[in-house]
């Protein structure tokens, strides 16, 4: 089951799905932490997903809207969790339904290319690659 976390809740959800989030960003480039993803959800900016199993939060997702000139697009921040093949086929449902509240025109999940191949079934198809230099 797939439980979209109003602000007021988050309080009480957020110690249960941190370390999801954080072992996600671990994953990235440096975007984002912790602190940036809780303060963009207290700031109502980003919305938090939650996977439920047997009444357990298993995963946090979160996603944001974007307002580009020529489209809206729902952008997947970052997925954490586990059991992911327990819960994926949920949250893409999930994924649509919000998109399409928000009049979203495209859903965007920047990821490892480990998602190419897990989320193809689902409709989505690589647009571009991120490739990044440290300094």
């Amino acid at each position: 089951m797939i439980v979209a976390i109003r602000q007021n809740d988050l309080h009480k959800w957020w110690p249960l799905v941190r370390e999801f989030i954080e072992k996600a960003l671990s994953k990235g480039y440096g975007e984002y932490e912790s602190e940036d993803i809780h303060t963009l959800l207290e700031d109502e900016q980003a919305t938090l997903l939650l996977a439920v199993i047997n009444g357990k939060a298993v995963a946090g997702i979160v996603v944001t809207l974007l307002k580009k000139p020529a489209l809206r697009e729902m952008v997947i921040l970052t997925a954490g969790g586990e059991h992911l093949d327990e819960w994926l086929d949920d949250i893409m449902i999930a994924f649509d339904r919000l998109a399409i509240e928000q009049m979203a025109d495209v859903i965007a999940i920047h990821g490892r290319e480990g998602w190419v191949k897990k989320l193809k079934p689902y409709g989505y198809e690589p647009a571009h690659t991120t490739v990044i230099k440290r300094l």
